[in-house]
């Protein structure tokens, strides 16, 4: 049996509630210590004298380990680290920062003249960068650096399909095409992903189902109604399957 931790923010809660509600699903192969610091840039953690600990970043009241004795592990007593989320480009009320500051014309804007436009090559650049200094991103490069077993990341998940239906999408008011708009936007993310990870030899996990990164879109029966952004248990439980997958076999997910 291999010694997993699961470190993330938010997104997290979908694949301790699977584990929870179905450990039968992966524990005869893994046994999973998770530690969480909500947040969707994030997870909001560093590695301190060899141990995994929470950023000045997070709000000291919602760090979260299971079990909570885990806190003083070293985190070179794990087979793996996996890393939930990394991505985030989009939070349905609220979006990047950088994102939200200029224009693209191909999307057909909808408060032209009152915010730059830029090109797309440099549209892409911008949000690469913004990504990159992602407190998720750097906690990646810093556990990369100090840990040499294996790392996986597991991508922040897409929308859900019924997006366009509900109201306070800031991307619907900032663009007639937004749906085209969001899929270029997550096209960069998922390539950002791809190289960051190749570059640190880390392993990327695919999205959990087949069709999910052709559409961009999470089906709403694996969603969390409640929010709009997070997923449910079932989307969690294959996340844990892939992970499971990954280290049975040392194939890569993505």
């Amino acid at each position: 049996m291999k010694e997993v931790l699961i470190a993330g923010n938010s997104q997290l809660g979908a694949l301790r509630n699977a584990y929870l509600l179905d450990k039968d699903v992966v524990s005869a192969r893994l046994d999973i210590t998770f530690f969480a610091t909500p947040g969707g840039s994030g997870p909001y953690m560093a590695v301190e004298n060899g141990r995994l600990v929470a950023s000045d970043r997070a709000d000291p009241n919602r760090v979260f380990w299971s079990p909570a004795k885990a806190s003083e592990r070293p985190i070179d007593s794990y087979d793996a680290v996996v890393v939930s989320a990394l991505g985030f480009i989009d939070g349905f009320t609220n979006d990047l920062p950088a994102a939200a500051r200029v224009r693209l014309s191909t999307f057909k804007p909808l408060d032209r003249g009152t915010v730059p436009f830029v090109s797309e090559a440099c549209f892409r650049e911008l949000i690469r960068a913004a990504l990159s200094i992602q407190p998720g991103f750097i906690f990646l490069r810093n556990l990369r650096q100090v840990y040499k077993g294996e790392v996986i990341v597991q991508p922040f998940p897409y929308h859900p399909s019924g997006v366009t239906r509900r109201t306070g999408w800031q991307i619907a008011s900032r663009y007639d095409d937004s749906i085209g708009y969001y899929k270029f936007l997550s096209k960069i993310k998922d390539s950002y992903l791809s190289q960051t990870c190749n570059s640190l030899g880390a392993t990327l996990l695919d999205y959990p189902y087949a069709d999910l990164r052709s559409t961009m879109f999470t089906p709403e029966d694996l969603v969390d109604p409640t929010d709009f952004v997070h997923p449910n248990t079932e989307y969690g439980a294959a996340v844990l399957q892939q992970i499971a997958e990954v280290l049975a076999t040392g194939e890569k997910g993505s």
